[in-house]
């Protein structure tokens, strides 16, 4: 891994929204598909098990040897918690995950994030059986209220750095053959809702000094959105009751957030010591770089 050049992994929450237009929801994955192309940015694409089914043709439009299709858990409910659910039932999630990505796309996932950023060790040792190389849900250092399951303790003892995470944490460093990958934070996280809470600008800003951070080392940088945050609600006139308080200071125009995210994407993109990698790719060079350190 060459240390003068910081991986730029941008990444993409895929789950069924059900209080979002669902024809709209369709539309705006063929319209991402589309525009990344023209901008030549390769994307990892965390899709629930559901989405998947649902979303098949658009998910199957996509170049799946540019972008990357990973897992985001069974269906994103209340109640699929990974940091909670017994063995037992992350093992059902999990197979179902991969039978069905199998089926559609004639792979297995290799990467993966837990519903609401949400993991454990449990997890990780079944995610190894089924054959996936990275986890992309701790966010280290996170602490806000963008998530809807909360910020978490484990998240403030998580190196920044990516690492193979300690057999009975995945906060921690050890031998596991999961590779952690965090979500690039500084207390408040580099995802789309701070982007529609602070604006461009200061969304450039903030992309500088990961940049500053990354520089020399082999720290990614990780970015994240969802599809459905660009779709219309499917009934407007309960669209602030939805909302969590502090998405109500969002920017709520729809096409204003894509066309800023696309802004966001193109200025990370002007920087020649940027290289938009997938999540498999990073993981490769992390592997790499570690079998070189270790020569």
């Amino acid at each position: 891994m060459n240390k003068n050049r910081v991986p730029l992994i941008i990444t993409m929450d895929l789950e069924i929204a059900d209080d979002h237009d669902i024809n709209d929801q369709s539309y705006i994955l063929n319209r991402l598909n589309n525009d990344l192309q023209k901008i030549n940015l390769p994307i990892t694409i965390f899709s629930t098990t559901k989405a998947l089914e649902t979303f098949k043709e658009e998910i199957l439009n996509f170049n799946n040897t540019f972008h990357e299709i990973a897992n985001h858990g069974f269906a994103h409910t209340p109640d699929e918690n990974f940091r909670k659910m017994d063995a037992k039932e992350i093992q059902k999630k999990i197979s179902a995950a991969v039978n069905t990505h199998k089926n559609i796309l004639g792979n297995n996932p290799l990467s993966f994030r837990g519903p609401r950023m949400t993991t454990s060790a449990s997890t990780h040792k079944i995610l190894s059986e089924f054959g996936f190389h990275s986890d992309y849900s701790v966010c280290s250092q996170r602490m806000d209220f963008f998530n809807s399951g909360g910020s978490y303790a484990g998240w403030i003892i998580a190196p920044r750095k990516p690492y193979r995470a300690n057999l009975n944490s995945p906060y921690r460093k050890g031998n596991s053959e999961i590779v952690v990958v965090p979500l690039s934070s500084i207390v408040i996280p580099f995802i789309s809702g701070t982007l529609y809470l602070l604006k461009l600008e200061a969304m450039k800003r903030f992309f500088r000094i990961l940049l500053a951070e990354a520089k020399g080392t082999t720290k990614p940088i990780v970015y994240l959105f969802h599809s459905y945050e660009f779709c219309s609600y499917s009934n407007s006139g309960k669209e602030k009751s939805r909302q969590k308080f502090i998405q109500r200071l969002y920017i709520q125009d729809r096409e204003a957030r894509y066309l800023m995210n696309f802004e966001l994407f193109k200025y990370m993109l002007s920087f020649d010591s940027v290289t938009p990698i997938t999540a498999e790719d990073y993981y490769r060079q992390f592997i790499s770089e570690s079998i070189k350190s270790s020569v």
